[in-house]
């Protein structure tokens, strides 16, 4: 029997209103979508001399869906599109053809409360890339899979942490190049200033055995500082979110290392009328791990 893109629309539709209609009275669906638009100021630190250099702009449509159900567990989805300006030129330019273009990651996580302040489960999450010249056979993707955990450590701090292991699925140019048989750790710590108002403290360390040339390979730090505050529109609520991140990317034998200081500003259309505390409490994903798959975007370029 053949399916057509219509018969499985309709499939999917009568599904999400089966599930709609037999949760439990307790059961809670919320979520965001926003847009955030940037600069990134990205250069070669390994050489003193002929340094590849370039400040751009860059843009992330990023978004998630939690469904809480009555027994405390919960299945959250998020989503992370980012796309690059870099192009050719003249000067210290990156190239045109090898720097990253865009890249999305998806993640998705299954949590439960493990007393009363605190949630554990498990995450599984998928990336891919493509390079300024938009050729597929130059591109890297990256599969994980791993647990997290969060912790109120007091009403109005919480900490979290993520451990996974992950690997490229599609070959790229070459076979054992990319982010290939690494793992990531992931942690931090929210501040919530007011029930509308919180900072976020946000830490990643990752590593590939095989990166570049199939013997070299990869170490990748990044740290974030970032802040959120509800506006409390009734009608339509968003959030004003803005934040600062340092990327370091290495491909240590090979020599070739990146730096990325990148600042954003951008909006969030909030649904299921919880503040992050709130949303937090009952199962918000804690995002998927962005380095590994920031690492494949820059994988070609480090060859």
């Amino acid at each position: 029997m053949t399916l057509k893109k219509s018969n499985l629309t309709a499939l999917a539709g009568a599904s999400l209103i089966a599930i709609a209609t037999a949760a439990p009275a307790s059961a809670e669906v919320f979520g965001n979508v926003g847009f955030t638009g940037g600069f990134n100021s990205a250069r070669e630190v390994d050489v003193s001399t002929g340094q590849d250099k370039q400040n751009v702009s860059f843009g992330i449509i990023n978004g998630e869906f939690a469904y809480h159900f009555g027994s405390g567990a919960t299945v959250a989805v998020d989503g992370f599109y980012r796309f690059d300006g870099f192009g050719g030129g003249g000067g210290n330019t990156f190239s045109s053809t090898e720097d990253p273009q865009s890249e999305f990651t998806v993640g998705v996580h299954v949590s439960a409360n493990v007393g009363q302040n605190a949630r554990a489960g498990l995450f599984f999450g998928y990336g891919d890339t493509t390079p300024q010249d938009g050729d597929k056979t130059d591109a890297y993707d990256v599969a994980m899979v791993g647990v997290e955990h969060l912790f109120f450590l007091a009403d109005n701090v919480m900490s979290y942490a993520q451990v996974a292991a992950g690997s490229k699925v599609r070959p790229g140019e070459d076979v054992d190049e990319g982010f290939n048989m690494g793992a990531v750790v992931r942690f931090g710590t929210v501040w919530f200033r007011t029930e509308d108002h919180s900072y976020t403290l946000d830490v990643e360390v990752a590593g590939s055995s095989n990166y570049i040339d199939s013997s070299d390979p990869g170490i990748f730090f990044g740290v974030t500082l970032s802040g959120e505050k509800q506006l409390g529109f009734d009608s339509a609520p968003m959030a004003l979110t803005y934040f600062a991140r340092y990327d370091f990317l290495s491909a240590t034998d090979e020599g070739d290392n990146i730096e990325e200081l990148q600042v954003g500003v951008g909006l969030k259309l909030l649904f299921g009328n919880k503040s992050k505390r709130e949303a937090y409490r009952a199962g918000a994903s804690l995002g998927t791990p962005r380095l590994p798959t920031r690492a494949s975007a820059w994988t070609e370029w480090m060859d």
